[in-house]
C-alpha cells in the first residue's frame, strides 16, 4: 500500500490562506511531513480493519515495514496470517475478497473509485516511456505485466500466486457490436489519442478497503 500525495487532506494543509483567500498551493514535496503523518493514519486504519474488524477473517499474526524509497512516498509491505479456519484454500473463494473486473453501474461510488485509482495506464507500443516500463531478456516490457489475458475463472499457478478472474465484456470492446460509449473507459496514450480499457487492465482490489 503506498500512500497518495492527492488527498485531500493533504492538498487542504498544502494551501495557504491569507484573508480567507487560497493564495498559494504547495506541493506535497515541500512538506513530506504532512504526507507521511497522513500515510501513518491510513496505514492505522488498514490494521484496524484487517485485524479489529476482521474484513477478511479472523487475523492470527501480522507484520509489516513502512519503507519510503525513490520517490519518496510512505509505503507498506503487510504480511498476515490468517486462523486455519479462515485461510483460503480454493482459488474461487478469492473471488469474495478481490476483484479484476470493472464494476457495473448499480455501484457507482466503487465503480468511480476504480476508475480513477485502479486502472493501469497505457505502456508497452502505446507509450514506450510509461513510467512501468522495464528491460528485462532482450525485450522492454511493462514490469507488471499488463495488459493481462481474459480469464473467466481464478486460478491458482504452481507457486501459489492467483491468476485473477478478468472476464470479457463486450461492452468495453469497440470491435463488439455490443460496445457502448456509456460503459466504456477511456485513457489517453502518448500521442494523445483516446483508447479504452478494460478489465485486463484493472489492479486487483478490495471493494471494502
Amino acid at each position: 500500500m503506498t500512500s497518495n500525495p492527492n488527498r485531500p487532506e493533504i492538498k487542504q494543509a498544502l494551501q495557504i490562506h491569507l484573508e480567507n483567500k487560497t493564495v498559494s498551493q504547495q506541493l506535497p514535496q515541500d512538506r513530506p511531513y504532512i504526507v507521511a503523518r497522513v500515510a501513518k493514519l491510513k496505514f492505522d486504519q488498514i490494521l484496524e480493519d484487517l485485524d479489529k474488524k476482521q474484513v477478511f477473517g479472523k487475523v492470527s499474526a501480522f507484520v509489516y515495514a513502512i519503507e519510503c524509497q525513490k520517490r519518496g512516498l510512505p509505503h507498506m509491505h503487510l504480511l498476515i496470517i490468517m486462523t486455519p479456519g479462515d485461510k483460503i484454500h480454493q482459488a474461487e473463494e478469492l473471488d469474495d475478497l478481490i476483484s479484476s473486473e470493472i464494476p457495473q453501474h448499480d455501484d457507482l461510488e466503487l465503480r468511480e473509485l476504480v476508475l480513477k485509482w485502479m486502472i493501469h495506464n497505457p505502456c508497452g507500443d502505446l507509450n514506450t516511456n510509461a513510467i512501468c516500463m522495464v528491460h528485462k531478456n532482450g525485450r522492454t516490457k511493462c514490469r507488471f505485466d499488463f495488459p493481462k489475458s481474459y480469464q473467466e475463472v481464478t486460478s491458482l499457478v504452481d507457486d501459489g500466486k492467483p491468476n485473477y478472474r478478468r472476464r470479457y465484456n463486450p461492452q468495453l470492446d469497440p470491435n463488439s457490436p455490443q460496445f457502448s460509449h456509456e460503459h466504456a473507459v477511456y485513457r489517453k496514450n502518448i500521442n494523445g489519442r483516446r483508447i479504452t480499457r478494460d478489465n485486463r487492465h484493472v489492479a486487483p482490489y478490495n471493494a471494502k478497503i
